[in-house]
This record gives structure tokens, sequence and C-alpha cells, in this order.
């Protein structure tokens, strides 16, 4: 059963976000080495979301090992930390001439956000999967569907705000917004860490992450056609 339970959520956190990523890529035609960097910024993601996500766990359980509300004080000032985990790998990585004013660094950082993704589900789906009574009742199943639609959309989110953002060669400053949002989502994970059967902070992570994107979504709208042609200018096939 644990063999089976590691393949489904090896199955789920990769087949989830590269599926979204193609997905969002579908019918874009990119050059043989933007195409190599968007596969190897995926792969790198994935590398670095063991980490986190690693780090993350020993964190959160380390930090709710004391009394309630001394817990509770504590996330507060633990969940910005945890988002700079999931929002500086992609500006650092992207921060290089490679990417910064090209129309490649928004694709490669929702690579990245996408592999870093895949490991964050996969530990977490993992850890469901083999707690007893998983299917007994309809509390586990729920909090994991609003947990891996909730990643997929924060993730997405995140990768695209901060690709965005590269592409402009917008300074750090403009990353106060996508922390802000990974320290309240961080937050909300941590009590669903607690106990897997918060559905409730779940869902509210799943409301957050929505917004998140529609807002992302929105911007890149407005930028719809200054993206278009830098992508002519950069994207020759």
């Amino acid at each position: 059963m644990s063999q089976l339970s590691l393949f489904l959520a090896f199955l789920t956190g990769f087949s989830t976000t590269y599926g979204l990523l193609l997905l969002y890529t579908r019918g874009k035609e990119f050059p043989e080495n933007v195409e190599r960097d968007i596969f190897l910024s995926y792969i790198i993601g994935a590398a670095v979301g063991v980490a986190t996500a690693v780090l993350r766990l020993s964190a959160v359980h380390s930090t709710l090992s004391g009394p309630g509300v001394i817990s509770s004080s504590l996330l507060l000032v633990i969940s910005p930390l945890l988002a700079s985990l999931d929002v500086m790998p992609l500006h650092l990585y992207l921060h290089r001439k490679t990417f910064v004013g090209k129309p490649q660094a928004l694709y490669a950082s929702l690579s990245m956000a996408m592999g870093m993704g895949a490991m964050e589900i996969t530990f977490k789906v993992y850890r469901l999967l083999s707690t007893p009574g998983f299917y007994e009742t309809y509390l586990l199943p729920l909090s994991l569907i609003f947990f891996i639609l909730s990643s997929l959309l924060i993730r997405m989110a995140l990768g695209l705000d901060v690709g965005e953002k590269e592409t402009r060669g917008e300074p750090f400053r403009s990353l106060i917004l996508p922390l802000l949002v990974m320290s309240a989502f961080n937050f909300l994970m941590a009590f669903y860490q607690l106990d897997w059967t918060l559905w409730p902070m779940t869902a509210l992570a799943l409301i957050l992450s929505y917004f998140y994107l529609k807002r992302v979504a929105a911007s890149l709208m407005r930028r719809r056609r200054a993206l278009e042609a830098l992508e002519r200018k950069h994207f020759k096939v």
C-alpha cells in the first residue's frame, strides 16, 4: 500500500502541474533554446521543491509543537519566511541576463513554479494517502481535493506574476505582493498540516489562490499586446 500511495502521489503531483503547464503553453511555438529553458526550469523547480517541502514540513511541525496561542503567534512570524522559500528561488533564477526583459522569463517562471508545486503536492498527497482511515470519511478526500486545486492555482499565479515582473525588469520591491499572498497561503496550509481534516483551511486557500490568479490574469491581459510584441521580437522560430 505504501508503494501504491507513493506512485499515486508522484502521478498526481507531476501530471497535474506539468499538464497545466502544457495547457497554458498550447499553441505556442518556441525556439529550441527556449523550449530547453522551459523544460529545464521545471526540473530545477522540482529539485528546489524537494528542499522547500522538507523545510516547510519541519518548520511547521516544530512550531506547532508548543501551546496553541504561542504556536499561532509563531506561525505569523514563520509564514513570511516560508513564503520567501516560494518566491526567492524564482526571483534568483530569473534575475539574470538570460531572462530579464525577455518573454521566456514568463514561461520559465511558470515552469519552475509548477515544478516546485509538483513536489509540494507529491509530499502532501503521499502523507494523506498514508494516513489511517483516509477512505473512511469524506473530510480527508475533500480537504485533499481543495489542497491540490489551491496549490495548482497559487503556483500558476505566482509563476506568472514573478515572470511578468522579470520581463519588465521591475525592482525587488515589486515582489512584496507575491510574498504577502504566499505568507497568507502558508499560514492557512500550516493549520491544515496540523490536522488533515481541516478542509475549511484548504477551502480558504483555494479562494485566496483564485483571486490572486484572477488579478495576475487581468494584469497579463492589460499587457497582452506588449508581451506579444516582445515574443515576436525574441521568438524567431
